[in-house]
């Protein structure tokens, strides 16, 4: 015993914590059965630190009576916890499993133990067979496949994962899994063609499939295999748009971005949206600083689907685009176009609030700033409390900029006094505060800065 007396700090780091909680809840401590006191007896050994004697209490139990799981269990986890798998646990489970087969539980825990002694094969034989013999449950498969992966045995899940599919006849399934175990073992089309499967089940998880493309990459993959093989799914006819859009993105990572336009608007033509993706695709180019081609991708949005939502907002993006060049005579025409034509919809109004923007920051025109939020404010258009909002608060700086700070003041307050948006509220407190610092009312300025800080302490303009 004395391999264990040197093992039995480890051990007792990771019984301790559950025979704890048994202890100390009175209604565990009256186990049914006749072994509840030896049981109880065995867990106070350990939380005292002799591991020797609860092993001794658990194979009395046993031998006493071999039914006992509890005791069963209880071996277990001390003789895998202590690193006692070949000469304790394989011969333990091996024999209960004997006189209890149908043990799914004991089956996975057996075909663990001989995987923590490197013998691979036989544990996925265990897995395997206890698969194939109990009733199909695909919890199960996964959880097998998933201790196969984190003992590096990727070949096996990927076994695992493709019985599962064939036996549920869900082609999809596993799709994730699969992503990460052929990752894994560099076999990186398989892996693509995964996720393929996968965003054409979940387009939510676009991104997911895109950062595993980047994981593989990193990982040494062949930069043109994986761009052929990218072509190879962009270029079917049975693509459906969210494969597109993956496609797109993953182009755009391998530094191909004419192919990831042409992927997007692609998806754009099959998908029945009026543009939404596009529009969120042609965001994706322009955040990769892909200028021109989120240009083209907002022309088309609006080109493809006049008249929508998706083309008001496209037009603001573009208006957008032209004032961050330095083309802002450019953006304001642009800009004042798409107002006019979108007076239905919120977006019509964001055009506006651009260019009073653009007048204010840009052109040093506060004058004609203020005249086009009067416009945007009083003119029939559908428009959010937002919107407003942001307008008044620009309002507010566009009167600081004439030096009419009492007005800006009073305009405050009447903000101050209804319902802002927390960080609307927060910016126009600041303006308040600051036109009265401006307007050389320093005591008022102070009190009004440090009712702010009262207000929110952990404000971002604090």
């Amino acid at each position: 015993m004395s391999d264990l007396r040197r093992t039995a700090a480890p051990v007792l780091l990771c019984l301790l914590a559950g025979a704890l909680i048994a202890v100390s809840h009175p209604a565990d401590a009256r186990e049914s059965g006749v072994h509840a006191r030896e049981l109880a007896l065995a867990r106070q050994s350990l939380i005292f630190g002799d591991v020797e004697q609860a092993i001794r209490i658990y194979e009395r139990i046993l031998e006493s009576d071999p039914d006992e799981k509890r005791a069963l269990w209880g071996l277990v986890e001390v003789y895998s916890s202590a690193g006692m798998d070949r000469e304790k646990l394989v011969p333990l489970l091996t024999d209960w499993l004997q006189e209890h087969p149908d043990d799914m539980r004991a089956r996975l825990e057996l075909g663990a133990a001989h995987a923590r002694l490197g013998e691979l094969e036989r544990a996925h034989e265990i897995w395997t067979a206890a698969l194939r013999d109990g009733k199909p449950d695909a919890g199960r498969y996964s959880e097998v496949g998933a201790m196969e992966m984190r003992y590096g045995m990727n070949e096996q899940a990927v076994e695992t994962y493709l019985e599962a599919r064939r036996v549920f006849d869900v082609p999809v399934l596993f799709a994730e899994d699969l992503v990460r175990a052929y990752t894994d073992l560099g076999e990186y089309e398989s892996a693509i063609d995964e996720c393929v499967v996968a965003v054409g089940e979940h387009s939510g998880i676009i991104q997911w499939a895109v950062n595993r493309v980047e994981m593989m990459l990193e990982e040494g993959a062949d930069r043109r295999s994986v761009e052929r093989k990218i072509d190879e799914v962009a270029s079917s006819g049975s693509a459906v748009p969210s494969v597109l859009s993956f496609a797109g993105s993953a182009y755009i990572a391998l530094g191909s971005p004419e192919k990831a336009v042409r992927a997007f608007l692609l998806a754009d033509e099959r998908a029945p949206d009026q543009g939404r993706q596009l529009l969120e695709h042609a965001m994706i180019l322009r955040s990769a600083g892909l200028e021109d081609e989120a240009r083209e991708a907002y022309v088309t949005v609006e080109e493809r689907h006049p008249g929508t939502m998706n083309a008001a907002m496209a037009g603001v993006e573009l208006g957008i685009g032209l004032a961050e060049e330095g083309r802002v005579e450019e953006a304001i025409e642009a800009l004042e176009e798409t107002a006019g034509r979108y007076t239905q919809f919120s977006a019509g109004g964001e055009a506006l609030l651009a260019v009073a923007r653009l007048k204010l920051r840009e052109l040093g025109e506060p004058t004609e700033a203020i005249a086009t939020i009067d416009r945007l404010l009083s003119e029939e258009r559908s428009r959010g409390k937002r919107l407003d909002e942001e307008a008044s608060l620009l309002r507010l700086h566009a009167l600081m900029g004439l030096s009419r700070f009492d007005e800006a003041h009073g305009k405050a307050e009447e903000l101050l006094s209804g319902r802002l948006h927390d960080d609307v509220h927060e910016k126009v407190a600041y303006a308040r505060a600051f036109s009265s610092f401006l307007a050389h009312e320093r005591m008022r300025a102070l009190d009004e800065f440090r009712e702010m800080i009262e207000e929110d302490p952990a404000g971002s303009l604090v």
